[in-house]
């Protein structure tokens, strides 16, 4: 458990770390194998909870004093619960992509891209596409970050640019492009679709030249003056409520002509 910290033992193992009362359950009744939980005491009705509900089911499950679980969490004060949790390992063939996606390119840090999925789990949005350069989706602060959104989510991680863009095509997914110089988000025209995509740059360097060019929309937020950014993550979960608001009126509007 100590050594899935680390990227390339996690990349070795197919597991991850997920750490916290509400990630782990998260975890459990979600669809990917958890095979191990390590508990405090404090943690014991939890775990309690949990195996009398069913759901430790081909679960080891050990208990060790706050000390020893201070050397396997990852966080400055653990919540006294840890559970090893295996890859899903999907590819882009395997991505179905049933609402909205979000494209992630070089977002390095760790809070952000966590927060950005709980963001597109919020919003209805089902899959998260990692290209290369991106920090790794299994890092411990991303699951923390992501409140155990990231078990109910498609996630494909190490993305080719050019494969991500020749998958979207075939699809017929749109994408929208987070960029500083695009068209106010709140006043953009353009249909927008049950199945979107929506991409996030690099905190410094934005998107790369390929999704500013493919994209069919080009979205920046309105700030005031003397501002010329917002962080990552907070832009992006604006532009995905934006986008799931004109999506959900398009949706009722729809509606509201078939049945006049």
């Amino acid at each position: 458990m100590r050594g899935l910290a680390r990227k390339s033992v996690r990349g070795h193992r197919g597991s991850f770390l997920a750490e916290g009362t509400r990630v782990v359950e998260e975890a459990l009744a979600g669809p990917w194998a958890v095979t191990d939980i390590v508990g405090t005491p404090s943690a014991s009705a939890d775990i309690g909870r949990w195996r009398a509900a069913g759901r430790l089911g081909g679960v080891a499950v050990a208990f060790t004093d706050e000390r020893t679980f201070k050397t396997l969490a990852d966080s400055v004060h653990p919540a006294g619960v840890l559970a090893v949790v295996e890859e899903p390992r999907l590819t882009l063939a395997d991505a179905r992509a049933k609402g909205p996606v979000l494209l992630l390119d070089r977002l390095q840090d760790p809070g952000n891209a966590g927060t950005l999925l709980r963001s597109l789990h919020a919003t209805g949005g089902t899959t998260v596409i990692a290209l290369k350069g991106t920090v790794d989706l299994f890092n411990p602060k991303v699951v923390r970050a992501s409140a155990g959104s990231l078990f109910h989510l498609e996630v494909v991680t190490h993305a080719e640019p050019a494969a991500a863009l020749v998958w979207l095509e075939e699809r017929g997914i749109p994408l929208f492009a987070l960029d500083g110089r695009g068209e106010p988000l709140f006043g953009a025209g353009g249909e927008v679709p049950r199945r979107f995509a929506l991409a996030v740059g690099n905190e410094s360097a934005g998107l790369a030249a390929p999704f500013l060019e493919r994209a069919a929309l080009r979205l920046a937020l309105p700030m005031a003056r003397g501002v010329d950014s917002l962080n990552a993550a907070v832009a992006g979960s604006v532009a995905l409520y934006e986008l799931q608001r004109r999506r959900t009126e398009a949706d009722r509007a729809a509606r509201g002509a078939r049945k006049g």
